[in-house]
């Protein structure tokens, strides 16, 4: 086992020899976006080696100090100290539900919220129902987006095994039965 630090927001996660940066991430609750599920294509997933090294998951390429990666493509062979280059998955900011009492109490008539959880994105809109307006709204890309852009591709990533599909589960809300 090696252990990565994200020196970006200090958090460490431990690898799996073998496992990819990516993986490893993400079993330790780091977000990191991979629209392509992980293959390579999206190019989402850089980072940059501050200390350490790794290697190419097929064995052919060794990186160390200074070199930027995708995290999907390569496996820690020493613990690792990493940086963030691309945009990561933020969590939503909660506009909608901070909306300000004193603005409600101006509002005659019922309120409406509508949810919209799409593919890619998450929106939410509070309406006042009467004339139809939005008085507050907010959207966030869904949480899911880090493991495919698309259904299918999430779906291959929850194929490749019970760990990966207790992972997609975790980002979705939790249901009432």
């Amino acid at each position: 086992m090696y252990e990565v630090k994200v020196l970006s927001d200090k958090s460490r996660v431990l690898c799996a020899q073998g496992q990819s940066l990516l993986e490893c991430l993400r079993h330790g609750h780091i977000h990191l976006e991979a629209p392509c599920g992980g293959i390579g294509t999206c190019r989402k997933c850089k980072v940059k080696i501050v200390e350490g090294q790794v290697k190419t998951l097929t064995g052919n390429q060794l990186f160390g100090s200074g070199d930027s990666v995708l995290a999907c493509m390569v496996t820690p062979v020493s613990n690792v100290s990493l940086k963030w280059l691309e945009n990561r998955m933020q969590g939503m900011q909660s506009d909608v539900a901070e909306t300000e009492t004193s603005t409600l109490g101006s509002i005659n008539g019922p309120l409406g919220l509508s949810v919209d959880i799409g593919t890619t994105g998450i929106s939410v809109a509070l309406i006042q129902l009467l004339t139809k307006s939005i008085i507050n709204q907010t959207s966030v890309v869904n949480p899911q987006v880090e493991f495919g852009g698309d259904v299918m591709t999430r779906a291959g990533y929850a194929n490749k095994g019970e760990d990966e599909l207790k992972i997609l589960q975790k980002c979705c809300p939790k249901r009432h039965q």
